[in-house]
């Protein structure tokens, strides 16, 4: 049974690896990223916080800033 749960993981890692997210994906990604490792550490933090503060901040390769 183990054998099949790993066989299982491992194709859905290979499937994860084809992936090709957005740019709006990835700013999506990074934004709950900053929430989440944020939050650990300060419980104030809000998702509208880490939106402001990331409006603010340049885009790497000249990206546009989400609407």
């Amino acid at each position: 049974m183990t054998e099949k749960k790993s066989r299982t993981l491992e194709e859905l890692m290979d499937l994860a690896k084809t992936v090709v997210m957005t740019e709006e994906e990835k700013e999506e990604q990074r934004r709950d990223w900053a929430y989440g490792n944020t939050k650990l550490h300060n419980p104030a933090i809000t998702r509208e916080i880490v939106d402001e503060v990331a409006d603010k901040m340049p885009r790497p390769n000249g990206e546009k800033k989400r609407p």
